[in-house]
């Protein structure tokens, strides 16, 4: 397999302009690429966030954060060691990802939740959703959501929640709580016998891994994107259109420096 800058200059003449503007700010800019958050690098190479994970996909990657792994191994590993040997990316369970995506697109609204080292990927989905999806909302990480919340909810909306091991107390209780009046839910966990995966519609296992101190997250983030991927390959979201209009009313405003 060729090097990365290879990798990508070899898919160049198959991408769409747009694509092509944010592979070109990419090559360039290749070194800043493992302390880039995906919103920072859309902003400086003017698409939109989703632009960037289907142009990660294009070049063979599940995603954002697993370019970036291939981008650190590129810069930071010895040369004698040889060019760069991605692995193939992690693809997740299909029909629970398909299921997932039903679901959403078929829901009223949207709640996602997920408190402390979850509250990031609740945000993430978020953000990323309502770039297409007006239907949703991000509940609040605290320990008072239950009630107040979920009076909100009926069994035409749909709950999104996050937790890995250790698990969120009040996030378990949200989901077990949703379970008893009848609203569906989608768990982004990291096992099957998570306690929100077993109070869940649809449960999404992730493989998280430890490092010497650090819990490795990278594959929520690639779950979220191929969730959402998969909901936006449904003509009826109009999804392109809507991402597109997004981009230029952020830009219109000065939304990218």
């Amino acid at each position: 397999m060729s090097d990365l800058p290879s990798r990508i200059r070899d898919k160049h003449a198959d991408l769409s302009p747009t694509m092509q503007q944010a592979s070109n700010y990419i090559l360039s800019h290749l070194p800043d690429i493992p302390f880039e958050s995906i919103r920072n690098l859309a902003q400086n190479s003017r698409v939109s966030p989703l632009t960037i994970i289907r142009l990660t996909r294009q070049w063979g990657f599940a995603g954002y954060p697993d370019f970036q792994a291939a981008a650190r191994r590129h810069l930071f590993t010895d040369n004698n060691r040889g060019p760069d040997t991605h692995a193939a990316p992690h693809q997740l369970n299909s029909p629970e990802i398909a299921r997932a995506a039903q679901m959403i697109n078929k829901a009223g609204n949207v709640y996602i939740i997920g408190v402390r080292n979850a509250h990031a990927f609740a945000l993430y989905m978020n953000y990323m959703g309502r770039m297409v999806f007006n239907n949703f909302h991000l509940m609040p990480p605290s320990a008072s959501v239950t009630a107040e919340d979920l009076a909100r909810l009926s069994r035409d909306d749909l709950l999104i929640a996050f937790s890995t091991s250790p698990y969120a107390t009040e996030t378990v209780r949200l989901v077990q709580a949703a379970y008893k009046l009848g609203i569906p839910t989608i768990a982004v966990t990291d096992a099957a016998r998570s306690p929100i995966a077993q109070s869940a519609s649809v449960s999404i296992c992730v493989p998280i891994t430890k490092q010497a101190r650090l819990y490795q997250m990278a594959p929520v983030i690639s779950a979220i994107e191929q969730i959402l991927e998969t909901c936006y390959d449904d003509p009826a979201t109009n999804a392109d259109k809507r991402i597109t209009d997004f981009a230029e009313r952020v830009k219109s405003i000065k939304g990218y420096w």
